[in-house]
């Protein structure tokens, strides 16, 4: 189908025929999908009226978008959940990652996204983009220490909050531990390449 070329039966006047589009009459033929076209002949002193019907069968056209630049994601985010302007210039549609799952790279990262466009004469496409995904920010949660003194080192007790499942636990620097009788504070961090 092309928008910009209009369908013409080409018929003599002795000729007439109708349209149909999923059981419905039309004009002519504008649009992608299976037309049935009733051709009649009319009768005349020489010849006998004839009829035929035929189907004609306009598939969607394709179309190339330009493909958006720009996107951005957290390490750990999902796929689908990476938000895709549709480029200034293109036809009027949709992009989608038809993916659930989470994102486990930082970076530049490229994956395949569809472009539907509005209108339903053009097929939808997969185009690659690219996705700039940055570290992901964690919590440290952490329990006061309150301890009787001895000559045993005493550490902080911490959990780690906003953790990615599957991946390496990272690291905690700081926690030095507290030797002697008074009071210290403690600096926790967590600093890897995909956490921060």
């Amino acid at each position: 189908y092309d928008y910009t070329q209009w369908f013409t039966l080409n018929h003599s006047e002795t000729i007439s025929y109708t349209i149909t589009l999923n059981g419905q009459p039309v004009a002519s033929i504008v649009s992608a999908g299976t037309y049935s076209i009733t051709l009649t002949v009319e009768e005349t002193n020489y010849y006998n009226e004839l009829v035929e019907h035929v189907d004609v069968e306009v598939s969607k056209a394709t179309y190339t978008p330009i493909v958006p630049t720009g996107l951005t994601a957290i390490f750990g985010d999902k796929y689908s959940s990476v938000a895709i302007a549709n480029p200034a210039g293109n036809k009027a549609g949709t992009w989608t990652i038809n993916s659930e799952e989470l994102i486990k790279q930082v970076g530049e990262v490229k994956v395949n996204a569809t472009f539907t466009p509005t209108d339903t004469n053009y097929i939808a496409s997969e185009n690659e983009v690219s996705i700039n995904v940055g570290r992901k920010t964690i919590t440290i949660n952490v329990a006061d220490l309150v301890t009787t003194y001895n000559t045993q080192a005493q550490y902080l007790t911490y959990t780690l909050e906003g953790l990615v499942e599957g991946v390496v636990t990272p690291e905690v620097t700081g926690n030095t531990g507290l030797t002697n009788a008074g009071s210290k504070e403690f600096t926790l961090v967590v600093d890897n390449e995909y956490y921060t």
